[in-house]
């Protein structure tokens, strides 16, 4: 698949702005579209599985990479502990679900969206401390929630 198009939400994105940062091959796993102002999909790239990408305004910088700086097109996020299954975008934060059910969390925590206990942004990802392993993620404006495997559902921040 080279091309993604979503009718009603203005999003193209085209998987060839990846060869400009030299892979040969872009799976496109997921994407989560719900983020305010950035998204983020779960692709594979060359023989390494679960890559995060995200795209937006990048205002906490959501994109790990230190920089502000806005991004129109998908921006590979430096690799995480382990294999991302799903990304959950809110509003300037995210949460991977990594495929050993554990979840990580970054961006703007003013209302406590990233479940560290804290309001404390983190411009890197954090280990949640949940009770189980996580099987399902969601986040929206200001809050997250995490399904897990035991069927509990935590949430955490404006909710």
């Amino acid at each position: 698949m080279r091309n993604l198009i979503l009718a009603g939400s203005c999003l193209i994105i085209s998987m060839s702005v990846f060869s400009k940062q030299r892979f040969s091959t872009i799976t496109l796993k997921s994407i989560d579209l719900s983020g305010r102002f950035t998204a983020c999909a779960v692709v594979d790239v060359d023989s390494i599985p679960g890559r995060v990408a995200c795209w937006g305004r990048n205002k906490f910088p959501m994109f790990l990479d230190g920089s502000y700086q806005k991004a129109f097109a998908p921006i590979l996020l430096p690799a995480f502990s382990n294999e991302v299954s799903q990304v959950a975008t809110g509003s300037d934060h995210a949460c991977v679900l990594l495929i050993d059910g554990k979840v990580q969390c970054w961006g703007n925590n003013q209302f406590g969206q990233l479940g560290l206990g804290h309001r404390v942004s983190a411009y890197r990802p954090v280990q949640l401390d949940l009770p189980n392993l996580t099987f399902k993620l969601f986040s929206g404006e200001g809050a997250s929630c995490a399904l897990l495997i035991d069927g509990d559902l935590y949430c955490w921040g404006r909710n």
